[in-house]
C-alpha cells in the first residue's frame, strides 16, 4: 500500500497541566507505558508504511521532535509551522509535498489507541475506500455520552465503510445521551485517509484561497538542518480552520470506518486515569504513595511521596515545580488555572524546571540572587554553542560520562569527578563526542542568570548568534 503517514504535532494539551506545558506539551509525555504519545504514534505508522512520516509541528518543538524520533530509531520529514493555524492548512501543505497518488494517513500525535492490530485492520479497510477516491474518516463506538468529542452519523453501509450522513460538533449532554443510545453514531477520532490529489481537489472546491496559499507555501519551504521551514509571511495569510469544518462537514464524498478498539484523545486527567492500570478502588497510582480511603483518583509523582486519605474522584499531580489538586471531572478548571498563571506572568504556565535544548536538557536545582545551580545533560555526540556570558561565571563538575571542554584557545577532557572554572567573558563550549550521556553540575555566580545572557559565536544547530 502506498500510504504516506502525516502526523500533526502542534497541540498544547493545557488541561493536563502541570505535566503538559507549552514548552513541552502532552504529545512528548509518557502517560501510559514507557514511550511518549508521539513515539507510540510513530511506531504504529511504522507498521502501516515504509515511507518516512511527515510530521507537522511548532517551530519551538523541533528539537524535541527530532530527539524523540532518534530515541526509537526511526526517521521522518519534519515541517515547522511558525505558529498554529489549525489542521486544514497543515494537512494541505503536507499533501503538496507528497506524491499526488499517495494515500495520506493523517493522525494526531497525542491520541491513545489500545489495539494496534485493530488499528491496522481499520486502516486496511479505509485504504480500499481511499483508493476509490473517497475522503475517509474513522470513528469509535461511544463508550459513554461524552460531550468532549464530535460525533459522526453513519449512513448506508458499503463493503467495510459507511457513508457519512452528517457530522455533529461537541454536543450538550442531552444530545450526547441520544447519540450514545443509538447505534448510528460514532465518536470522531480525528484520523483521516485520502489520496493527496483527491484532497487537493476537494479543498480547491471548498476553499480556493486555502488551496492556493498552501500550494505556494509548499513551493517555498526552506531547508534548515533536517527541517523544512514554512514561510511565515505566506502562512500568516492562511485561515485558521480545521479539516473537519473546512472539508468533511461540507463534502458529499466522505465515508467512515469503525475503529474497533479503545481510543482516547487524552484531553483530561480523567482520560489518563482511565487508560492506566487501576487498583481495586479504581485508582491509577503513578507515584510512590501511601493511600487510605481513596477511590477513583489519579496520583502522579516522579520525585516525592504522595500520601492521601479520604479522597474520591480526585487528581493529585506533583511536578518538579507545581502541585495540582482538583476534582477529576473538572477539566475546564485546570484550563482556567493555566489562564490565571498567564495573567500573572508566571513562568510555570509555559515552562517546566526541565528545559529541553537541541543538545539535551538542563534542570534548575537552586536559585538565589547571587547563585544558580543546574544539572546539565548532554546527549551523545552533541555540542553546546561556542558562547560567552557578560554577567556570570560558571563552575562545571562532571558527574557522569566525559566532557570535552573548550575555554579560549585551550581544549581539554574532563572525566567524572573533575571540574573546571569559566570566568565572566570567557569564550567557551561543551562537547560530548562519546556514546554515553554526559551529566554535569553547573554552578553559576554573578549578578544575572537569564538565558538571554548568552553571546553565541558558533552553533551547529543554526541558532541566532545572540
Amino acid at each position: 500500500m502506498n500510504i504516506q503517514p502525516i502526523i500533526l504535532a502542534g497541540g498544547f494539551g493545557l488541561r493536563l497541566w502541570p505535566l503538559s506545558r507549552e514548552s513541552y506539551p502532552k504529545q512528548f509525555l509518557s502517560l501510559v507505558g514507557e514511550n511518549s504519545l508521539i513515539q507510540d504514534t510513530l511506531l504504529r505508522t511504522d507498521k502501516v508504511s515504509t515511507r518516512k512520516p511527515i510530521i507537522v509541528t511548532n517551530n519551538e518543538h523541533r528539537f524535541i521532535v527530532s530527539d524523540q524520533i532518534k530515541k526509537i530509531n526511526l526517521d521522518a520529514k519534519i515541517v515547522l509551522e511558525p505558529f498554529g493555524r489549525n489542521t486544514a492548512p497543515a494537512i494541505s501543505i503536507a499533501s503538496f509535498i507528497s506524491d499526488p497518488e499517495d494515500v495520506l494517513l493523517v493522525l494526531s500525535s497525542d491520541a491513545y489507541i489500545k489495539d494496534t492490530n485493530a488499528f491496522l485492520n481499520a486502516i486496511s479497510d479505509g485504504y480500499k475506500s481511499a483508493i476509490d477516491n473517497s475522503l475517509v474518516t474513522f470513528g469509535i463506538k461511544p463508550e459513554s455520552p461524552n460531550t468532549g468529542f464530535g460525533y459522526i452519523k453513519k449512513g448506508k453501509l458499503s463493503d467495510t465503510c459507511y457513508e457519512v450522513e452528517s457530522f455533529h460538533e461537541k454536543p450538550n449532554f442531552e444530545k450526547a445521551v441520544t447519540f450514545y443510545e443509538s447505534d448510528n453514531y460514532l465518536w470522531n477520532c480525528g484520523i483521516f485517509m485520502f489520496k493527496a490529489e483527491v484532497l487537493q481537489n476537494e479543498i480547491k472546491k471548498a476553499d480556493k484561497k486555502l488551496f492556493e496559499i498552501t500550494r505556494d507555501i509548499s513551493k517555498n519551504l526552506v531547508e534548515d538542518l533536517n527541517f523544512l521551514r514554512i514561510n511565515e509571511k505566506l502562512f500568516n495569510e492562511c485561515p485558521s480552520i480545521s479539516i473537519d469544518y473546512c472539508l468533511f462537514e461540507k463534502t458529499d464524498n466522505a465515508t467512515v470506518v469503525p475503529l474497533q478498539t479503545k481510543w482516547d484523545d487524552l484531553g483530561t486527567w480523567k482520560s489518563v486515569r482511565d487508560i492506566n492500570k487501576r487498583d481495586e478502588d479504581g485508582n491509577a497510582i503513578l507515584a510512590k504513595s501511601i493511600i487510605s480511603s481513596t477511590r477513583n483518583s489519579i496520583l502522579y509523582s516522579k520525585n516525592r511521596i504522595i500520601a492521601t486519605h479520604g479522597l474520591d474522584d480526585m487528581v493529585v499531580i506533583d511536578s518538579k515545580d507545581s502541585v495540582l489538586v482538583a476534582k477529576i471531572n473538572d477539566s475546564d478548571g485546570v484550563k482556567n488555572i493555566v489562564s490565571e498563571l498567564k495573567k500573572r506572568n508566571w513562568d510555570e504556565a509555559i515552562y517546566d524546571k526541565e528545559v529541553h535544548r537541541p543538545w539535551g536538557k538542563y534542570e534548575s536545582l537552586f536559585e538565589s540572587p547571587v547563585c544558580q545551580v543546574k544539572i546539565i545533560t548532554v546527549s551523545p555526540f552533541q555540542k553546546l554553542s561556542v558562547q560567552s556570558h557578560k554577567h556570570r561565571s560558571e563552575h562545571w563538575v562532571v558527574v557522569k560520562g566525559k566532557a570535552m571542554v573548550q575555554i579560549g584557545d585551550e581544549e581539554f577532557l574532563l572525566n567524572e569527578n573533575e571540574s573546571t572554572y569559566i570566568k565572566v567573558g570567557d569564550i567557551h563550549s561543551l562537547h560530548n563526542p562519546f556514546e554515553e550521556e554526559l551529566e554535569l553540575i553547573e554552578v553559576q555566580t554573578g549578578t544575572y542568570f537569564g538565558e538571554d545572557d548568552i553571546v553565541r559565536y558558533d552553533d551547529i544547530y543554526g541558532r541566532d548568534k545572540s
